[in-house]
């Protein structure tokens, strides 16, 4: 059996890293999903770097070390963002958290092409609702967004 590797940017909350893991899997056909979880990732994905801000520059460089493991050890070749309903690490609104993935992606982005790579990696969006079900952003109606604003 071929192993296929994911990985997911998530929440340190556990009642949301199992629904992303079985969505990334059973959607792209993965046997494996590397996690790199924190309080509120995509808030601090989001964020400008501070040099000044020791502590999230030292975070900053610890996601790129484990994405890097992730992708050229481990083969990876999806990333997920996930952030999810109340969280407690980025307790706002989920208007608010999906700007923040959007520019988290942009971060990741750079991150991943710092590795200069000879293959893609895709870069996937998720929303984790109320019930713990997640959902592609690009996948979600305009309807759904009307309803967030």
């Amino acid at each position: 059996m071929t192993r296929r590797y994911g990985t997911a940017i998530n929440c340190m909350d556990g009642s949301v890293q199992g629904a992303v893991r079985k969505f990334m899997k059973r959607k792209y056909g993965l046997t494996h999903v590397d996690k790199i979880t924190a309080k509120g990732p995509v808030r601090k994905l989001s964020q400008k770097v501070d040099r000044e801000d020791l502590r999230h520059l030292y975070w900053m460089l610890e996601v790129t070390d484990m994405l890097k493991t992730s992708i050229e050890n481990h083969g990876s070749r999806i990333v997920a963002i996930a952030a999810h309903h109340q969280c407690a690490g980025n307790p706002t609104t989920r208007k608010r958290q999906i700007k923040q993935l959007r520019r988290a992606r942009r971060t990741v982005e750079k991150i991943i092409r710092s590795f200069r790579l000879n293959f893609e990696v895709k870069i996937i969006l998720l929303w984790i609702n109320d019930h713990c079900m997640p959902r592609e952003i690009s996948s979600l109606p305009t309807q759904y967004f009307a309803a967030i604003a």
